[in-house]
């Protein structure tokens, strides 16, 4: 990776070039990638049952954590190091590796136990198939991270991009054909397959038979670290899942996987877009409070200008977006999803709380505050279950909202940044949204006579967004110079 001076006007020049380009890939990855999904998820939608998609979401519980904790925050340490060689790599790859034949081992031997816990005997082969992916995405892993590291963003939105279109071609050709749950399934191990094979043919690193952790300790405690965290954070952030899988069954736990995929989108898009890019750009700022601040504020206001409005929008044109795009079939996801909107404009926003801890060399704070979480959370979400979905999307709402003003006040005191100053960056974002919201409401009752929802909701959007940036604008200049900025620093470099 090219060298950055990290110090002066120039330095941050070239930093902020360097954000914009890494946003530019990652946000052109994210776009299309999400725009596939949402197609392929609409096809599939009209395909398979609620209970296929509950199904797939459970074993999902296991497939995920073991590819959060498959790279054993290997990932994260590597970038976050200033001093990295060829042994340390070659260490880390084949840790990976043992750990994922670890995983692999364990996942079938919890299979059974979980097919009991949710009723659901068929649940025991999809996780053991599906578990495979632990030992095929371990293979990228390494390669992922140094491409990361050395800002090459372009090689990572290729592998992105092809992995999910293969993913969305294969799954809609499997369930076409009457596979049911297996078409997500056998479309998951595809989309790991090609993303691994695109990662050794993007990047030069080759790992070597060497094995040495003595000289790799200060990479790997913070590894540790990073892993703890991310044990406890999954298992917090699918307390829900778990719940609703076992109290209200696979069915209704379908309406909501796919409620909760939507609305989780700017978090996971969006937020992750700036998060995966700030971790490495800005790590160079980790002894720098007053410029990490500065951008911490600006990365969240521009998260927020963006977050807001779309989830605010879902809000209001959510039976439309439903009938759409799931059919009239879905009708239970609506409620759920549109007081998921609430959960997920707060996500958007404590994305890159993480990136702090990272930045500040301090993830075991991390790791306690997932601890917290998941103490904490299973008790609201069980109240909730007594009301059906709805009940525990509220749950959730609330929850979070206590969420926020806790950690964030922790998040904040690493960078000296104080609570009512951070929560000024959201203003115009929250009142031009909630402006939005009512000419979108306005716009939805006068385009009532159409009876077609295609045509409100294509209509009902470009009214109210074209109404979001004017409020902006109206609102407050500087949020839509940083706007217009943060465009003409990524222009330049889409048109090379």
């Amino acid at each position: 990776m090219e060298q950055i001076n990290n110090q002066g006007p120039k330095a941050d020049i070239k930093l902020s070039s360097l954000f914009a380009k890494g946003v530019l890939w990652v946000g052109s990855s994210s776009i299309i990638t999400s725009a596939v999904r949402l197609l392929v998820v609409a096809v599939l939608a009209r395909l398979l049952l609620p209970k296929d998609f509950g199904l797939f979401g459970l074993t999902l519980l296991i497939v995920d954590f073991g590819n959060e904790l498959g790279d054993l925050g290997t990932g994260p340490a590597i970038i976050q190091s200033q001093k990295i060689n060829q042994r340390l790599l070659s260490t880390a790859f084949w840790l990976v590796i043992l750990g994922s034949i670890i995983l692999f081992i364990s996942a079938i031997a919890i299979a059974p136990l979980l097919a009991w816990f949710f009723h659901e005997q068929s649940l025991m082969l999809l996780i053991i198939v599906s578990s495979f992916s632990f030992i095929i995405r371990s293979a990228g892993f390494v390669h992922r991270a140094l491409l990361q590291k050395n800002l090459l963003f372009n090689k990572i939105a290729i592998v992105e991009i092809s992995a999910t279109l293969l993913f969305g071609l294969c799954s809609i050709t499997l369930a076409s054909l009457g596979l049911g749950v297996w078409s997500l399934v056998f479309g998951l191990l595809a989309h790991r397959l090609s993303d691994v094979i695109l990662l050794w043919l993007l990047s030069d690193f080759r790992p070597t038979f060497e094995f040495d952790l003595t000289d790799s300790r200060h990479v790997f405690h913070f590894a540790w670290n990073v892993t703890g965290e991310r044990v406890s954070y999954f298992l917090s952030s699918r307390m829900d899942y778990i719940i609703i899988g076992r109290m209200l069954g696979a069915s209704l736990l379908g309406y909501y996987t796919l409620a909760s995929e939507i609305t989780s989108l700017p978090e996971k898009r969006i937020s992750g877009i700036i998060s995966n890019v700030a971790f490495p750009t800005f790590s160079v700022l980790q002894n720098q409070n007053e410029r990490l601040r500065n951008a911490f504020m600006k990365v969240n206001k521009t998260l927020s200008l963006v977050a807001f409005p779309l989830l605010t929008g879902l809000i209001v044109f959510a039976p439309e977006f439903v009938r759409v795009f799931y059919g009239e079939d879905w009708g239970p996801v609506i409620v759920p999803m549109q007081i998921l909107c609430i959960v997920g404009t707060i996500k958007s926003i404590m994305r890159n709380n993480g990136t702090i801890f990272f930045i500040k060399n301090r993830p075991d704070l991390s790791f306690k505050w997932g601890i917290t979480q998941m103490v904490t959370i299973p008790i609201p979400l069980l109240i909730g279950t007594l009301y059906g979905l709805s009940g525990v999307a509220t749950a959730l709402t609330i929850t979070f909202l206590i969420y926020f003003i806790y950690i964030q006040n922790i998040v904040n005191s690493l960078i000296g940044l104080k609570f009512q100053t951070y929560l000024k960056i959201f203003f115009s974002g929250t009142i031009a949204s909630m402006y939005m919201v009512g000419v979108a409401v306005i716009c939805k009752i006068s385009l009532f006579f159409l009876s077609n929802d295609l045509l409100i909701l294509i209509t009902g959007c470009i009214i109210s967004g074209i109404s979001y940036l004017f409020f902006v604008k109206l609102l407050d200049q500087s949020s839509w110079y940083e706007l217009k900025y943060l465009a003409k620093k990524i222009l330049p470099h889409a048109s090379r």
